[in-house]
């Protein structure tokens, strides 16, 4: 390999080094939404005194599937986009709580579903740039419904029961379009050995 090359990709690798914190202070502190502001040093000495995250708990996201083979969704008024969405069901994990422990009750709080295994599937993170925070995927088969809803006052759940390609045409049609309920539904069917044979 040529030494100019090697010398090219060296330089550019130590580019990729880490920011250094220097600081960090909540700017914002509410029980609903944390600001983060950190001053930081970037590789090139640059110092930046202003980088604000959102500072969020960490989520667990749920993809039921019945013995039926039906997928279990919220349907629900979300008031940042003002739109009615369908999603898997998702929510924050509580204190000290293990991401499989805040699936189980995630699941059952918002949908009475639960299931004997629940199989995580990944970690993933809406926006890494501005966002402090993880989405746990799990995927809960041969999910029944042992109870009712136990909803917060600001939710309003429909439940609905697709199948698998139902969901592809709705986030073909962009009626489907929340990242994280996209991501769990790929990362699903990539677990069950679904195989597009198209």
């Amino acid at each position: 390999m040529n030494c100019g090359f090697i010398c090219l990709i060296l330089c550019y690798i130590s580019l990729m080094n880490k920011w250094k914190t220097l600081s960090s202070k909540l700017a914002f502190d509410n029980p609903w939404f944390r600001v983060r502001q950190d001053s930081i040093e970037l590789p090139s000495g640059k110092i930046i005194d202003d980088y604000f995250m959102w500072q969020d708990n960490d989520v667990a996201q749920m993809v039921p599937i019945t013995k039926e083979g039906k997928f279990i969704l919220d349907k629900q008024y979300k008031h940042a986009v003002g739109q009615i969405m369908t999603e898997f069901p998702a929510g924050y994990f509580n204190e000290n709580e293990k991401p499989e422990e805040a699936a189980r009750r995630e699941l059952l709080e918002e949908t009475g579903y639960t299931a004997e295994k629940f199989t995580f599937l990944g970690k993933l993170n809406h926006n890494p740039t501005k966002e402090i925070g993880n989405l746990y995927i799990f995927l809960v088969e041969n999910a029944y419904k042992k109870e009712q809803q136990h909803l917060d006052e600001t939710e309003n759940i429909e439940l609905v029961e697709l199948t698998m390609e139902e969901i592809i045409e709705k986030i073909q049609n962009h009626e489907i379009w929340a990242t994280g309920t996209i991501s769990a539904f790929f990362l699903a069917l990539q677990k069950l050995g679904y195989k597009n044979e198209k």
